[in-house]
């Protein structure tokens, strides 16, 4: 019997468009960002101290509420900083 190779559906059918609408809206925001990011890039120097004090400005601001508790901006922020922070120590 003559096997018929498996049929690979189009992309269209492999992305799911039935997102809950929050999050259509993040993918939106993140989207929007990254076209701006592409736009504009920056080289930003810190020193060390100064590092530090926009990672305690960040968790000031979580640990305050002035953000929403579910911002992912701002917790995605915080991993960078820390990121660098753990860095500049390795």
């Amino acid at each position: 019997m003559r096997q018929t190779p498996h049929r690979i559906p189009p992309l269209r059918q492999l992305i799911d468009t039935d997102l809950p609408a929050g999050e259509l809206k993040r993918l939106r925001r993140v989207d929007a960002l990254l076209r701006v990011a592409d736009a504009q890039t920056h080289e930003l120097r810190l020193t060390y101290g100064e590092l530090s004090l926009v990672y305690r400005a960040l968790q000031a601001a979580r640990t305050l509420g002035a953000q929403p508790e579910e911002n992912e901006l701002l917790d995605d922020t915080i991993q960078l900083v820390d990121q660098a922070l753990n860095g500049a120590l390795g």
